[in-house]
């Protein structure tokens, strides 16, 4: 029988499950895209995504009220948790639009959030200005590669420790000279290691660096452009807030001052968590529009249940204001179509007014 021998990677084994793990959950969820109800999914883990960056920024936004408030159907006045939520949800959307081409940029990123003259003139020097540390990352490559090859025989720090520790070098507290200093780094990271470690690589040094406080979400905006310019992603894009969500809630905070391994393997856990989550939504969502498209069958050519199956299956939850104005009947009309679907639909505020419901 032949014996293979076990190579020993040192510290780099810490990463071999993250990575695999995260590897195939995001592989199984591209492809289970192919299917009618993906726009619906990609609608419910946006407002997911937004509610969990909300909780992780300690503030409470319900889904019920950012499904409404996103259709201008507020039923109470919107706080700033709200409005906050919603405007990451907006930005996500304007910059999916967008070629990662022509997003990835310090001008590009300032750009969306219209800091204003100053800003956009910062912004449009911001080549000129980076031309010295650009210089200086060729120099620091050979650096790089010499740490890798140390790590590999189990002396001195690995290439992500040599990566971090410079995104932790960076103290600026000007938006585009730190979104300058992150861009520089993701250009640093190795184009030949897997495209999610880079991911997590990056998430860690956007964390680190900081370099919107008050967007922290364009960190996984800008991971999936670079994911989409490198072709990982086609029909999804990571959202990685549940992930960081479920957790922080297990108890795993972030490790924020264990070793660079342990903090891009945190990422690439929280990875595979909303992933898994997201299949499960996707698994879901499938079984509840099969037991609920039963009740098609015998029904006139003119009814209106499909197009409220059909709205159901887009959104995360559904209202009768909600119905009313996507389909053009009476709230009265919209609540005996939602009757008729019997327990394929549960409501979900336990009021007898401003009820809502979900598949």
């Amino acid at each position: 029988m032949l014996e293979f021998a076990n190579p020993d990677l040192g510290p780099l084994e810490a990463l071999l499950t993250p990575l695999a793990d995260a590897e195939d959950a995001v592989s199984r969820l591209d492809e289970a895209m192919r299917t009618p109800l993906a726009e619906g999914l990609r609608a419910r883990l946006e407002f997911h995504e937004a509610c969990a960056w909300a909780w992780n920024r300690g503030e409470l936004v319900q889904l019920e009220d950012l499904v409404l408030h996103d259709d201008s159907l507020d039923i109470r006045m919107p706080d700033q948790e709200l409005i906050r939520a919603h405007a990451m949800m907006r930005m996500s959307r304007r910059a999916a639009k967008m070629k990662p081409s022509e997003l990835l940029s310090p001008g590009a990123v300032l750009g969306l959030f219209d800091h204003g003259r100053a800003g956009r003139a910062t912004a449009l020097r911001m080549p000129m200005a980076s031309l010295g540390r650009r210089a200086a990352s060729k120099a620091s490559t050979s650096a790089c590669d010499d740490d890798e090859n140390a790590a590999l025989r189990g002396n001195g720090l690995t290439p992500i420790d040599a990566l971090l520790a410079r995104a932790e070098a960076v103290t600026s507290e000007d938006d585009a000279e730190a979104l300058a200093a992150w861009f520089d780094l993701e250009r640093e990271v190795p184009a030949r290691w897997p495209a999610l470690l880079r991911a997590a690589v990056l998430l860690e040094a956007w964390a680190m660096i900081n370099p919107l406080p008050r967007h922290s979400y364009m960190g996984s905006v800008l991971v999936n452009a670079v994911l989409g310019r490198d072709r990982r992603l086609r029909r999804h894009r990571l959202n990685v807030e549940p992930g960081r969500r479920a957790l922080t809630a297990g108890g795993h905070r972030r490790p924020e001052r264990q070793s660079g391994l342990r903090r891009t393997a945190w990422w690439l856990r929280a990875i595979s968590s909303a992933e898994v989550s997201a299949y499960a939504e996707l698994d879901r969502l499938r079984i509840a529009h099969q037991v609920v498209a039963r009740h098609l069958v015998g029904r006139r050519t003119s009814s209106r249940l499909g197009d409220v199956i059909d709205l159901f299956a887009r959104k995360p939850i559904v209202t009768a204001p909600l119905i009313s104005q996507h389909l053009g009947i009476s709230q009265q009309a919209a609540r005996g179509l939602v009757r008729s679907l019997g327990v394929g639909v549960r409501e979900v505020t336990g009021r007898s007014r401003f009820q809502a419901w979900r598949l």
